[in-house]
């Protein structure tokens, strides 16, 4: 049975900040941000000023499609830098549990997995999805408060009109 829960994001938060001294927001520049040129975004803090786990990292755009390429490229910002292992961008990316959720079937570590590809679903259609086969990330900015219709056809226009333009990546 699947549930999805913004807390157990906070709880990581916490988790992380007790562990190793540094609210989210450092640990990311210091271990992700700064390779990836995320220049010092906006991030809201929550109980205790520690940034939320699960929302309100503001990205812009060009930012997002960086985090997108970063899994596309298999954790490496570079060629020869990888930061984050290969193992986790498998796991992270593999359907570990059925939704139930039309369309979007699967979820794994923070992704969901539709049925190509997977996705970071952010507030009122903030998008990032990967296609690995089609070695293609498409971002998003959206309305920040938009419906479920306007994020549903945003994401139709995303899988069935703009990724079939690309062929099927020959690596894969």
């Amino acid at each position: 049975y699947f549930y999805y829960n913004n807390s157990a994001c906070h709880i990581n938060s916490h988790i992380l900040y007790h562990g190793t001294g540094m609210i989210p927001q450092q640990f990311a520049h210091v271990n992700l941000f700064v390779y990836l040129g995320i220049n010092n975004p906006y991030w809201l803090d929550g109980y205790n000023e520690i940034n939320d786990g699960s929302a309100s990292l503001h990205l812009r755009l060009r930012d997002m499609v960086k985090l997108g390429q970063l899994f596309l490229q298999d954790g490496y910002a570079s060629e020869n830098n990888q930061i984050i292992s290969s193992d986790w961008i498998e796991k992270a990316t593999f359907p570990h549990v059925s939704t139930g959720f039309p369309g979007l079937d699967h979820y794994g570590y923070l992704w969901w997995i539709p049925q190509e590809g997977y996705l970071a679903y952010g507030y009122g259609g903030q998008f990032i999805a990967v296609f690995p086969d089609r070695n293609l990330v498409i971002g998003t900015h959206s309305q920040t408060y938009s419906d479920q219709y306007y994020q549903t056809q945003l994401l139709n226009i995303m899988y069935n009109e703009i990724a079939p333009l690309f062929e099927f990546s020959l690596d894969n």
